[in-house]
Protein backbone atom coordinates (compact mmCIF):
# COMPACT_ATOMS: atom_id res chain seq x y z
CA UNK A 1 0.00 0.00 0.00
CA UNK A 2 1.56 3.35 -0.93
CA UNK A 3 0.70 6.29 1.66
CA UNK A 4 -0.95 9.33 0.38
CA UNK A 5 1.20 12.40 0.88
CA UNK A 6 -0.22 15.77 0.49
CA UNK A 7 0.00 18.61 -1.03
CA UNK A 8 1.43 20.90 2.37
CA UNK A 9 4.56 21.04 2.77
CA UNK A 10 4.74 20.19 6.81
CA UNK A 11 2.27 17.17 6.07
CA UNK A 12 4.55 15.98 3.55
CA UNK A 13 7.94 16.46 5.93
CA UNK A 14 6.21 14.65 8.51
CA UNK A 15 5.34 11.81 6.63
CA UNK A 16 9.42 11.29 5.44
CA UNK A 17 9.78 11.49 8.80
CA UNK A 18 7.52 9.12 9.74
CA UNK A 19 8.90 6.82 6.79
CA UNK A 20 12.38 6.64 8.37
CA UNK A 21 10.90 5.83 11.84
CA UNK A 22 9.15 2.90 10.02
CA UNK A 23 12.50 1.71 8.60
CA UNK A 24 14.46 2.14 11.99
CA UNK A 25 12.02 0.09 13.38
CA UNK A 26 11.22 -2.78 10.95
CA UNK A 27 14.28 -3.32 9.61
CA UNK A 28 16.02 -3.04 13.31
CA UNK A 29 18.94 -0.68 12.13
CA UNK A 30 19.32 3.25 11.98
CA UNK A 31 18.39 3.85 8.62
CA UNK A 32 16.66 6.61 6.73
CA UNK A 33 14.67 7.61 3.73
CA UNK A 34 16.75 9.12 1.10
CA UNK A 35 13.95 12.27 0.04
CA UNK A 36 14.19 13.13 3.77
CA UNK A 37 15.94 15.61 5.43
CA UNK A 38 16.38 14.43 8.92
CA UNK A 39 17.59 10.48 9.41
CA UNK A 40 17.49 8.82 12.89
CA UNK A 41 20.80 9.16 15.06
CA UNK A 42 19.29 7.93 17.80
CA UNK A 43 16.74 5.39 19.30
CA UNK A 44 16.78 6.77 22.89
CA UNK A 45 14.77 5.67 25.80
CA UNK A 46 12.70 8.48 27.34
CA UNK A 47 11.69 12.12 25.80
CA UNK A 48 14.64 13.68 25.92
CA UNK A 49 18.01 13.10 23.01
CA UNK A 50 21.38 13.25 24.89
CA UNK A 51 21.95 17.30 22.65
CA UNK A 52 20.79 19.82 21.63
CA UNK A 53 21.54 19.26 18.21
CA UNK A 54 19.35 16.78 17.05
CA UNK A 55 16.04 17.31 16.82
CA UNK A 56 13.51 14.81 18.05
CA UNK A 57 10.26 12.86 17.62
CA UNK A 58 8.36 11.28 20.76
CA UNK A 59 6.00 8.49 20.54
CA UNK A 60 4.39 8.03 23.99
CA UNK A 61 2.36 4.33 24.25
CA UNK A 62 0.92 3.54 27.46
CA UNK A 63 1.96 -0.39 27.18
CA UNK A 64 5.17 -0.41 25.94
CA UNK A 65 6.50 2.80 27.62
CA UNK A 66 7.70 6.11 25.64
CA UNK A 67 10.84 6.38 23.64
CA UNK A 68 12.45 9.51 21.13
CA UNK A 69 14.24 9.72 17.76
CA UNK A 70 16.71 11.86 17.14
CA UNK A 71 16.48 12.91 14.54
CA UNK A 72 19.87 14.74 12.24
CA UNK A 73 19.91 16.22 8.99
CA UNK A 74 20.27 13.54 6.15
CA UNK A 75 22.24 16.37 3.95
CA UNK A 76 25.05 15.79 1.20
CA UNK A 77 27.74 18.07 0.32
CA UNK A 78 27.21 20.06 -2.32
CA UNK A 79 23.50 20.40 -1.33
CA UNK A 80 21.77 23.64 -0.73
CA UNK A 81 19.05 24.38 1.71
CA UNK A 82 16.46 27.03 3.18
CA UNK A 83 14.39 27.31 5.96
CA UNK A 84 17.20 26.82 8.77
CA UNK A 85 14.96 28.09 11.44
CA UNK A 86 13.13 24.78 11.79
CA UNK A 87 12.67 21.79 10.94
CA UNK A 88 9.36 22.68 10.10
CA UNK A 89 10.20 24.83 7.39
CA UNK A 90 14.00 23.61 6.83
CA UNK A 91 14.03 22.33 2.59
CA UNK A 92 16.70 21.55 -0.24
CA UNK A 93 16.28 23.76 -2.71
CA UNK A 94 18.13 24.54 -6.16
CA UNK A 95 21.72 26.01 -5.67
CA UNK A 96 20.97 28.54 -8.20
CA UNK A 97 17.68 29.84 -6.26
CA UNK A 98 17.26 32.90 -4.29
CA UNK A 99 16.28 31.19 -1.52
CA UNK A 100 18.90 29.74 -0.48
CA UNK A 101 20.53 30.01 2.97
CA UNK A 102 23.31 27.42 3.20
CA UNK A 103 25.06 24.96 1.53
CA UNK A 104 26.91 22.11 2.87
CA UNK A 105 30.61 22.96 2.02
CA UNK A 106 31.65 19.61 4.08
CA UNK A 107 30.39 16.58 5.79
CA UNK A 108 32.61 14.73 7.96
CA UNK A 109 31.31 11.27 9.00
CA UNK A 110 32.91 9.46 12.27
CA UNK A 111 34.19 12.97 14.14
CA UNK A 112 32.14 15.10 15.93
CA UNK A 113 34.49 18.20 15.92
CA UNK A 114 33.50 21.83 15.29
CA UNK A 115 37.27 22.27 13.88
CA UNK A 116 36.55 19.98 10.91
CA UNK A 117 35.02 23.34 9.42
CA UNK A 118 37.15 26.02 8.13
CA UNK A 119 36.67 29.79 9.33
CA UNK A 120 33.54 31.66 8.36
CA UNK A 121 31.35 28.17 8.28
CA UNK A 122 28.57 27.32 10.47
CA UNK A 123 29.35 23.67 11.83
CA UNK A 124 26.53 21.26 12.98
CA UNK A 125 27.73 18.27 15.39
CA UNK A 126 26.42 15.31 16.21
CA UNK A 127 27.94 13.23 18.40
CA UNK A 128 26.29 9.93 18.03
CA UNK A 129 26.74 8.50 15.43
CA UNK A 130 29.78 11.67 15.20
CA UNK A 131 29.48 13.60 12.25
CA UNK A 132 29.84 17.14 11.32
CA UNK A 133 28.56 18.87 8.87
CA UNK A 134 30.14 22.03 7.71
CA UNK A 135 27.71 25.10 6.39
CA UNK A 136 28.27 28.20 4.98
CA UNK A 137 26.72 31.07 2.28
CA UNK A 138 26.16 29.89 -1.13
CA UNK A 139 28.30 30.84 -3.99
CA UNK A 140 28.17 34.25 -5.56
Amino acid sequence: MTPRVSKKKGLRRELLVVASVLVLLVGGGIAAYPAALHKVAIRQVGQVCPDNAYDSYTETSTGAGSFTLCLMLNVEEGECLSGLGSPDTLARVDCAGAEVEATVLKLVTGTADETACAEGSTPVVYPQPPTTYCLGKPAP
